[in-house]
């Protein structure tokens, strides 16, 4: 038989394409084929995972709650404000914010507070974990016998702070006493004892923060397997 071998046989490179060449390219296909799976592979999960988080979301706004983890920035605040607005179209039934939060920006926690205070329907709130500075402040201002938290929860009534600038000292003192008032309006306390308390940094057990008025009940056993229920499942 004439004509060329096909192994022999110029590429464009101008190289041979010897036997050893053909393996190499052979193994770099199934390398290839390999990392597509893989890439797939990871993308449906990715895709699971869309979905699952798509269904926790729809669970949360089915039963009227809204999460309040991590930081208080812009960004959590404007999502947290507009869950609250979105669920006043039913004003009647009431909204469940579940808190695990260490405070954060000060105006950003001013526009949660500010919502939750001129809302037209209930608002309760419950501490799943830890409650500090702003948070804390947003967990005392929910509808009066329905503020929880979970038996191993603490709050901590500290001082303001604000992301991306340093507040001067007018403007913090500003802030500082207008959450002061708001404290010693939710929790019955005088102006005096929450702003000693803002100044020490006081932490709260969640029994503590009941007698204290920054909360009303602390949940227990199986009845409490969501915060702010009502009385199942409530002790304190």
């Amino acid at each position: 038989m004439g004509g060329r071998v096909p192994y022999s046989r110029p590429c464009k490179w101008k190289q041979p394409c010897t036997p050893a060449l053909v393996l190499f390219c052979l193994s770099s296909v199934r390398s290839c084929r390999l990392l597509v799976g893989f890439h797939l592979e990871a993308a449906d999960r990715m895709l699971e995972s869309a979905m699952l988080a798509e269904d926790a979301l729809s669970d949360l706004a089915r039963t009227r709650t809204i999460q309040l983890v991590g930081e208080i920035n812009d960004s959590s605040a404007t999502a947290i404000v507009a869950q609250l607005l979105f669920l006043q179209v039913d004003s009647t039934a009431p909204a469940r914010i579940e808190i695990d939060s260490p405070g954060g920006n000060v105006s950003a926690g001013h526009a949660i507070l500010d919502t939750i205070q001129f809302s037209r329907m209930p608002v309760e709130t419950c501490v799943t974990g830890r409650a500090d500075a702003l948070a804390a402040i947003i967990a005392s201002t929910g509808r009066r016998g329905k503020r929880s938290a979970y038996p191993e929860a603490r709050l901590s009534l500290l001082g303001p702070w604000s992301n991306n600038r340093r507040p001067d000292k007018d403007e913090l003192t500003l802030h500082r006493d207008a959450l002061i008032r708001v404290v010693a309006k939710h929790s019955g306390q005088s102006v005096a004892q929450v702003a000693k308390d803002f100044a020490v940094g006081r932490t709260f057990t969640a029994a503590e923060a009941v007698e204290y008025g920054l909360i009303d009940h602390v949940l227990q056993g199986p009845g409490a397997r969501r915060c702010a229920d009502g009385p199942m499942g409530v002790a304190g």
